[in-house]
């Protein structure tokens, strides 16, 4: 295993020994690379939450997330919602006011994909066919996580993220594979 791995593992596993199982909920700001589109950056909301698997550093996590993208090419305009999904597992461990995590966690996403041509509302106007056009996909998203969660007031937290993450989506006719990363920036409780 490389160095920080372990160092990380047993971190978590001598910072564990005094910890209760908790819930972790946790709100944040969520910015990921669409899995449609090549340029472009999904801004959305995520809710998550975790809970320690007994009294190890072993922890389970539940995520939901809904955000929307926009691009444009010189033809259309392309407006991207997408809706992510996912279970994870990893290892935490506090550290004073500090929650240090890595997780890995599998899940699926659905894409609502809405193009309309540049200038579409005097296109309709002037009866030219075909000015918008909707699709959705739906497919698998993997990711791998580290982030912090600082105590700052009773059971609060702030909640910094991220990590890579691969997305496969039905684009164009074809599967495209598309690596990309995930940013959280949040705040939290621990009930």
């Amino acid at each position: 295993m490389p160095r920080p791995v372990l160092a990380f593992a047993s971190l978590a596993l001598a910072a564990s020994a005094s910890a209760d199982p908790r819930w972790h909920v946790e709100g944040a700001l969520w910015t990921t690379s669409p899995a449609a589109l090549e340029q472009a950056i999904v801004v959305g909301g995520v809710v998550d939450a975790r809970r320690r698997l007994g009294e190890g550093p072993v922890f389970a996590s539940a995520r939901l997330g809904l955000g929307s993208a926009s691009a444009a090419n010189a033809s259309w305009l392309l407006d991207d919602t997408q809706v992510a999904a996912s279970l994870g597992v990893g290892l935490e461990a506090q550290v004073d006011v500090a929650r240090l995590w890595a997780q890995a966690s599998l899940g699926g996403q659905l894409v609502a994909e809405s193009l309309h041509r540049q200038q579409w509302q005097r296109l309709a106007a002037d009866g030219v066919p075909n000015v918008s056009r909707s699709s959705w996909t739906i497919g698998p998203l993997g990711a791998l996580e580290v982030g912090v969660a600082l105590g700052f007031y009773g059971g609060w937290t702030a909640v910094f993220a991220g990590g890579p993450t691969l997305a496969a989506a039905r684009v164009n006719g074809a599967t495209a594979l598309r690596w990309g990363g995930s940013t959280l920036l949040g705040v939290g409780h621990v009930f």
